[in-house]
């Protein structure tokens, strides 16, 4: 299940000027790989430091993006997007274009597996766009990104071979990642969950929770805890893909202000608040910030951690309202 957006997010420093003046003053390059939506918005309590760049190989999609953000860069730093395909510079490859267009993908699906969850025609093919991949650590110097310290990456099986053209990156300069990660092969050939933590754990990334969970019914489309029409209206269904989120270990992190800060900055960004205090609470970090702002940190995240226990049941109470008018809706027509 998705989380709920919440209309007060991009506010959630706002506790704490202090530390909003601190965090202005070391932007943040952010990769949302997979990006035909638009930019993440799990960034958003982090907006005015966020240095956005998305990636869309679809052209047309990747071109009314940019529109949209010429338009309006909203609330981040800067914002933009590239049509390019992130992947083994060696390998020829065609962007598989199904009905669903959120399916699309680099790999080729499994039409008969993924009709035992009466999800058959969200893979019917409907066309190939050729597309030249390029290695991530190589995109990062032609698109100027060396230094980004955040990834988002959705791209349909895909994940692990563009972690594995990002070994700079990864190595050097990232400190948070959310990963869709699948747990059976919905395309063929594809890396599964443990693959890809597997791999990130190589670079001394730790896997901290789930972001987003997806579970599929094989009769219906309707998802627990929802009711379906028909025979065997209620059932719990099957793990398909979720989002894990990762952080780059505390002890593995640099005693670099700037480092620790974006590390401590993103962790806030996600809920992880204590997190956020050990890594503010090194050294270099804590004299910087009491040098710089006369920050208190222990008070500082106090109030960051209270706004968050606030966001988080206004949400829960959200939640609650849509299951309810859905069952309401659903107890009509049964």
């Amino acid at each position: 299940m998705a989380q709920i957006p919440h209309p007060d997010i991009r506010n959630l420093l706002s506790t704490s000027p202090k530390l909003t003046s601190a965090l202005r003053e070391f932007p943040i390059t952010a990769l949302d790989i997979g990006a035909r939506r638009g930019f993440t918005d799990d960034l958003l309590p982090l907006a005015p430091a966020i240095d956005a760049i998305g990636f869309e190989p679809d052209e047309e999609e990747c071109a009314a993006l940019n529109r949209d953000a010429a338009t309006s860069a909203g609330p981040w730093r800067s914002i933009r997007f590239v049509p390019v395909a992130l992947g083994p510079a060696d390998e020829e490859a065609s962007l598989n274009l199904y009905r669903q267009r959120g399916c699309s993908s680099l790999l080729e699906a499994d039409p008969a597996l993924v009709s035992q969850f009466a999800r058959g025609d969200d893979y019917i093919l409907e066309g190939q766009v050729p597309v030249e991949m390029v290695p991530l650590d190589a995109a990062s110097v032609t698109h100027g990104f060396t230094g980004a310290a955040y990834i988002k990456i959705d791209v349909q099986g895909f994940e692990r071979q563009v972690f594995e053209t990002g070994k700079q990156l990864l190595s050097n300069s990232i400190l948070a990642i959310r990963s869709e990660v699948t747990a059976i092969p919905l395309y063929k050939n594809m890396p599964l969950i443990e693959d890809v933590i597997s791999y990130l754990r190589t670079f001394g990334f730790a896997p901290m929770g789930f972001e987003e969970i997806h579970d599929w019914r094989r009769t219906t489309r309707v998802k627990h805890p929802r009711r379906s029409r028909g025979p065997i209206p209620f059932s719990r269904g099957q793990l398909i893909q979720c989002d894990i989120l990762f952080f780059r270990d505390p002890d593995l992190i640099a005693d670099d202000v700037g480092t620790l800060l974006r590390a401590a900055f993103l962790a806030l960004a996600y809920g992880f608040v204590d997190h956020a205090q050990a890594l503010m609470q090194r050294t270099s970090a804590a004299e910087w910030l009491k040098e710089h702002h006369d920050l208190d940190i222990a008070r500082e995240l106090d109030r960051v951690s209270i706004r968050h226990a606030r966001i988080f049941r206004s949400q829960q109470r959200r939640k609650r309202m849509a299951d309810f008018r859905f069952r309401l809706k659903q107890s009509l027509r049964f």
